[in-house]
């Protein structure tokens, strides 16, 4: 079976990756939603949640969102 990552910021774009969620499905792909919006809960359909993805960036979400920050980090070399 193919699996297929969705990866966008569900705070914004839920409807739209509820859509392309579902229509993977339905072709018979194994669908993996990851949530990278910072002002986001999951949405009720992350199977990896912002927290998550904060923590692997080495941040903390909590202060991402005191800050009003959605850019990128820079990575040290």
């Amino acid at each position: 079976m193919t699996t297929v990552l969705l990866l966008g910021t569900l705070d914004t774009k839920r409807e739209e990756y509820v859509w392309l969620r579902d229509r993977l499905a339905e072709a018979g792909c194994e669908v993996l939603v990851v949530d990278a919006g910072v002002f986001s809960d999951g949405a009720g359909i992350a199977d990896v949640g912002p927290a998550e993805v904060a923590a692997a960036g080495g941040a903390d979400l909590a202060g991402l969102r005191e800050e009003r920050d959605r850019r990128p980090r820079e990575q040290p070399a």
